[in-house]
């Protein structure tokens, strides 16, 4: 698997929100806007359900997930594809969130506009 790099990682630190993207298992798509997405390793991002049905539905019937984050003045954009998996155990960094998510990412090309 390949991982994500030091410029991805950066950018998904540090700008809020990414958008994620999730289709059902009929294809249907929808976008949301995470401001919670955190790195956990070189292969794995978080984020923190929150209010998040649609999103955490589509996940169960189809895992497959594209992330995008957009610097607000370079306009480079970067795209991570994975799957997402369900964490079961809390995490200490909760700060109040009951549940966060597991997506194991497999990064695709920085593009730049």
């Amino acid at each position: 698997m390949a991982k994500l790099s030091n410029e991805v990682k950066t950018m998904i630190a540090e700008i809020r929100p990414g958008i994620i993207a999730t289709a059902s298992k009929d294809g249907k798509p929808n976008a949301s806007a995470k401001g919670s997405f955190r790195v956990l390793d070189d292969n794995h991002v978080i984020f923190a359900d929150i209010n998040s049905p649609r999103t955490i539905a589509n996940l169960r019937e189809n895992p497959y997930v594209s992330i995008l984050v957009v610097h607000p003045r370079t306009l480079t954009l970067n795209e991570v594809k994975g799957k997402g998996l369900r964490l079961f155990a809390p995490l200490r960094m909760t700060n109040g969130v009951s549940r966060w998510i597991l997506l194991s990412c497999k990064p695709l090309a920085t593009t730049s506009y």
